[in-house]
């Protein structure tokens, strides 16, 4: 038996990289989006362009035993894995929705397991691919957006957005001015969002301000901000998330824009003294 006062072997250097990296090289991803029941799509950013492709996963998750496993009519696939932790059981499953029914079976019978709740984070882990895996800062496009507007309240008639400042992190400076009506400023914003392609869109406040005022503007006058990469608008959460930074607890509208990041700087100043 093992003197438990001995420390355990080191990690060699090379897994340790891996462990904290992935173990797969591809490199410039910026970012992965779920289509379809089993499919990903990969945005990958090389020599200033974006390319993309198609890959496929199976949702997958970790149990301490095989057997509730095997009788199941979703047909999984059972691997044990080499080690002594209790969770030494890699389940996979031909979809999502089948996956869903079996954790949810798992959870009623009291089954210890252990999964990941995003599509597209269980499909990093399991590729063992990294977003902007030999990246430096400079490399991903970044655009910058501020608003200006005559209220604060988005439904009301007389707010509207006036203003829209946007800057890109290899040079674009604009100035977009309400002109003749606000849907048209709003077309104009989107037009240039895709024509910049950015990886990450940025700004102070955008969740709780920005985001949702010209979501709601855009809805208002018919205008779709199709800022997604595929040509999907952004999508406003229907709840309120929570942004911790520390002992601080903050409250928050999540927003989605297909094929990109949003960064938040309110939030991440929070973090700044941390």
């Amino acid at each position: 038996m093992d003197d438990p006062r001995t420390p355990p072997s080191p990690i060699p250097v090379r897994d340790t990289a891996e462990l904290l990296f992935g173990h797969d090289p591809l490199p410039g991803i910026v970012a992965v989006e779920r289509f379809g029941g089993d499919g990903v799509r990969l945005y990958r950013r090389h020599d200033g362009t974006v390319s993309m492709a198609e890959d496929q996963f199976r949702p997958w998750l970790l149990a301490e035993r095989a057997e509730r496993w095997r009788g199941l009519r979703a047909g999984p696939v059972i691997e044990e894995l080499a080690g002594e932790h209790p969770l030494r059981y890699l389940v996979e499953f031909p979809d999502w929705s089948r996956f869903l029914d079996a954790v949810q079976g798992a959870q009623d019978a009291g089954d210890r397991i252990f999964r990941l709740r995003s599509p597209v984070e269980q499909y990093l882990v399991r590729s063992g691919r990294t977003l902007f895996k030999d990246m430096v800062f400079a490399d991903p496009r970044r655009l910058q957006i501020d608003i200006e507007t005559t209220g604060l309240e988005a439904r009301d008639p007389e707010s509207q957005v006036i203003v829209i400042a946007i800057k890109s992190s290899d040079g674009v400076e604009e100035l977009l001015v309400l002109e003749h009506d606000e849907a048209e400023l709003l077309q104009r914003v989107t037009e240039r969002v895709r024509a910049l392609d950015p990886d990450v869109i940025e700004g102070h406040n955008l969740f709780n301000f920005d985001l949702p005022f010209l979501a709601t503007r855009a809805e208002r006058v018919g205008v779709s901000l199709r800022w997604g990469r595929d040509g999907s608008p952004v999508r406003i959460g229907s709840g309120t998330s929570r942004f911790k930074a520390g002992a601080l607890t903050m409250p928050y509208t999540p927003a989605y824009i297909y094929g990109r990041h949003i960064v938040d700087t309110y939030q991440q100043i929070q973090r700044y003294d941390i």
